[in-house]
């Protein structure tokens, strides 16, 4: 059947092909190369959606695993993405998302909620990133040595804080096809957060306090408060980011 469909499509093409070529003349001459090489590409493609989806139906629970592995790090990113655009540097966002893992986990596993767990990590992130804006923007302490201080901190609390609780959660979670409805929220927040700081006016404050604060300041933009937003916000998606078990 597919066979037809694409012999179909190609003499379809060819003709398409033939009649502009009657109109059009030299400029479809001048353009044929290019109009035949994607026509051929089209082709390839739909030759190989068979081959390509047997192997995407045998292979979706790993692809769909590394996708929602990759959730992790796409909301630990995003967060440290506004921390930047402010002007601030977090170097420790490790340390938010292992404060938010412990936090998520015990959580949930005292609660039986994931979603309690989820808010659990994502406030303990937020409670920490308040602390390095406090560190580096109130007390101008340097961002790299607060930053890495709560990371250190957060490697020997947590050690000592939450090794006594291991093992999987026997909570289940819901299902899209497969994956984590946090897959999707990550995703979304992709291009949430692109429009924020491309298309919106707190997205051009919050690109001018990180640029140049001092002319931020000048013309009426309160620096300190954008920057403390954008440090609590990154802390409260790092520590989701660590809360997040697929």
């Amino acid at each position: 059947m597919i066979e037809v469909f694409i012999a179909t499509l190609f003499v379809l093409g060819l003709s398409i092909i033939a009649f502009a070529d009657a109109f059009f003349g030299n400029w479809i001459r001048r353009h044929l190369l290019a109009f035949m090489l994607c026509y051929a590409s089209i082709l390839v493609a739909l030759a190989l959606i068979p081959t390509i989806s047997i192997y995407i139906a045998e292979k979706w629970p790993f692809i769909a695993r590394c996708l929602e592995v990759s959730t992790i790090f796409l909301l630990a990113g995003i967060g440290e993405l506004l921390d930047q655009r402010s002007g601030i540097l977090n170097v420790g966002i490790e340390g938010l998302m292992l404060l938010g893992a412990a936090s998520g986990f015990i959580t949930a596993l005292h609660t039986g909620s994931l979603l309690i767990g989820f808010i659990a990590g994502a406030l303990m992130g937020g409670i920490f990133g308040f602390l390095h804006g406090l560190f580096s923007i109130t007390l101008k302490v340097n961002q790299v040595v607060s930053a890495m201080g709560i990371w250190l901190f957060a490697i020997g609390f947590v050690t000592f804080w939450a090794d006594r609780y291991s093992g999987p959660l026997k909570i289940s979670s819901p299902r899209i096809g497969g994956l984590s409805p946090m897959f999707f929220l990550a995703v979304a927040l992709v291009f949430i957060v692109w429009f924020v700081l491309y298309k919106s006016h707190i997205g051009l404050k919050i690109r001018s306090v990180g640029e140049d604060p001092s002319v931020a300041e000048a013309t009426g933009i309160n620096v300190i408060r954008i920057r403390y937003q954008c440090v609590v916000l990154g802390g409260l998606l790092g520590g989701l980011a660590g809360a997040f078990c697929p």
